[in-house]
């Protein structure tokens, strides 16, 4: 049993030496990496919280009730639009877009939004003409 306790104590006062202080500074360094990507991540997520609102509407006036609102190019999902002419997109990155309008019957629309920044939700107004 002696000879078991002796070989243990030689390998801990080895590895506490020659191997403790890099696995800590390599532990250390890859734990700031972690955390100033962590910070990268949070900004992203604070940016894609931006929405788009607005209403589509014939030459008239009149509310285009289940008309197919999309982002060309952002990943996002279509709406459609409600009873009133209206939608909403949610969790949109700023940037510019282009926006496409579809219904039957119904001349297809495309415009360009600009999403940015700031305490409004950026709002479009869309007019479509019949076919």
């Amino acid at each position: 049993m002696k000879s078991h306790s002796k070989s243990n104590q030689f390998w801990i006062k080895n590895f506490s030496f020659h191997t403790i202080v890099p696995v800590l500074c390599l532990f250390l360094l890859l734990t700031s990496v972690g955390i100033s990507g962590c910070g990268e991540t949070f900004t992203e997520e604070t940016a894609s919280g931006l929405r788009i609102v607005g209403t589509v509407k014939d030459a008239e006036g009149n509310p285009i009730a289940g008309a197919k609102v999309l982002l060309l190019g952002s990943g996002i999902e279509s709406v459609v639009t409600d009873s009133d002419g209206e939608f909403r997109i949610e969790d949109v990155p700023a940037g510019s877009y282009n926006i496409e309008v579809t219904k039957s019957g119904y001349k297809d629309v495309l415009e360009t939004i600009e999403v940015s920044v700031n305490d409004q939700p950026t709002t479009s107004s869309i007019t479509m003409e019949m076919n």
